[in-house]
Parts: C-alpha cells; sequence; structure tokens
C-alpha cells in the first residue's frame, strides 16, 4: 500500500513524514494507539508516553534502542514546545488560551495540526462578538498569565484545562463555548 502525502504542509501525514519523533501517548484504555505502527512505518522514533505499556514485539524488537520512554507522572496531558520554545498543542489536542476577551491559539506555522475541531472553535470565536481569536506564537509564560485553557479535538469536542504547575485556571468561557461546539455538533448532523 502506498501512502501518498497532502499538498497541505500541515496535514497529519505531512506532519508525520517530515517529523524525527512521533507522540504516543496511551490514550484511554492500557494499550497505545495504532499511531504506533504508523511511526514505525514512516521511520520516526516513538516517544513512548506510558508507564505501564508492554510494547509490540517485543521479542523481536529491543525498544530501548530505538524508542524514547517517558513517563506518566500521573499527568492527564502535556504541552509540547517546538525548537523555539513555542507552544505547540497538547499531546493530543489543540490549544486555546484566554485572557480577557482574547482567546489565542498556536499559528499552524509553530508545529500544531489543522485540526477539524481546531477549525470549528475558531470559526466559533469569530462568529462571536464577545471575543477576539488570534492565532500567534504563545510562550510558556503566558500559559501562567492567562485566565483560562481549552483543548480540543474531534473526540473530547472542547475541555477546559483546570491547572497547569501551580496555576489554577477559571473554565467560564470555556464551558460556554463547548456548549456552542455540542449544539455546532448536533446541527451538523
Amino acid at each position: 500500500m502506498e501512502i501518498i502525502p497532502s499538498n497541505d504542509e500541515f496535514s497529519y501525514l505531512n506532519l508525520l513524514f517530515t517529523s524525527r519523533f512521533s507522540l504516543l501517548p496511551r490514550g484511554n484504555g492500557w494499550a497505545l494507539s495504532y499511531r504506533h505502527i504508523e511511526a514505525m512505518n514512516v521511520g520516526s522514533i516513538p516517544v513512548i508516553i506510558s508507564d505501564n505499556y508492554a510494547l509490540p514485539f517485543n521479542e523481536l524488537i529491543d525498544w530501548t534502542t530505538c524508542s524514547v520512554r517517558v513517563q506518566e507522572n500521573e499527568l492527564d496531558n502535556c504541552l509540547l514546545l517546538n525548537e523555539r520554545k513555542g507552544i505547540v498543542e497538547a499531546t493530543n489536542a489543540s490549544l486555546f488560551l484566554i485572557k480577557g476577551t482574547l482567546i489565542k491559539t498556536p499559528l499552524l506555522s509553530e508545529g500544531c495540526l489543522k485540526g477539524i475541531a481546531r477549525e470549528k472553535v475558531i470559526n466559533i470565536i469569530k462568529s462571536s462578538s464577545d471575543y477576539d481569536i488570534e492565532e500567534a506564537v504563545i510562550s510558556p509564560f503566558e500559559i501562567q498569565k492567562a485566565d483560562e485553557l481549552f483543548i480540543t479535538n474531534s473526540i473530547i469536542g472542547i475541555q477546559p484545562v483546570t491547572n497547569y504547575r501551580k496555576k489554577v485556571f477559571s473554565t467560564d468561557i470555556s464551558k460556554k463555548l463547548a456548549v456552542s461546539f455540542s449544539v455546532l455538533e448536533l446541527t451538523s448532523k
């Protein structure tokens, strides 16, 4: 089977083909997702984020020589930084930061995926007169100063982030946007 990359430089396949490392979080169950096989297939180095996962083919492959293991440390998620120390996204979702009425999300050129849920959230915010949306470089320091954070993907919709390090966030705006996102999902079916 031949995989043909998209013309969109930020598509999942193009990012996978051009990435040196591929993040492989545990997921909701005890096993990693199919992304493990995808990473191996394109020659990317798997970064396994799971404490108790028995890797496949371990009788044939010495995983200590061809992968990186990261402890979960009881974290629900992690933020990814690019080589310039800018926030890219969470391990499994797009990130949005709220400060006052301004909502920011990383630029696609920072390395985040051009996700369907991300686009829907941006459109919801653009259609609202209550908030402004900005795609920009986000530093880790901005996270500490934010009023709220939320993540989004096609599976979870909008999920408020309650804390980052010692910072505790409110969730009022995130919850309002989550309702709008759910309504959009229901009416578009």
